[in-house]
């Protein structure tokens, strides 16, 4: 079950957010990904040298406004498949 998480300002607790998605390309086992996966794979995007991750600085950027800010204005489609790499393979694959 996935963690509970509050909204900022406001005293209505998000629901549980939980999806469950399966790489057809390699094992095509199941891999379920939760709020909290979504969370760490954005720390550790952040708190990871941008050359280990071989990405472009800009996204780091934006995804860690992103995050200090709680407004996910910054974070496109490209930085959003960036956090879904992390968060279901470790590290980014394809891209």
């Amino acid at each position: 079950m996935a963690a509970k998480y509050e909204l900022i300002g406001d005293d209505t607790v998000a629901q549980y957010v939980e999806i469950t998605i399966r790489d057809v390309e390699q094992d095509g086992k199941p891999v379920v990904i939760t709020l909290d996966k979504i969370a760490s794979a954005i720390q550790h995007i952040i708190n990871t040298p941008r050359e280990e991750l071989k990405i472009a600085k800009s996204y780091v950027d934006h995804i860690q406004n992103g995050s200090r800010e709680n407004d996910a204005c910054d974070i496109d489609a490209e930085c959003a498949d960036i956090i879904l790499q992390v968060a279901v393979l470790g590290e980014i694959i394809y891209g």
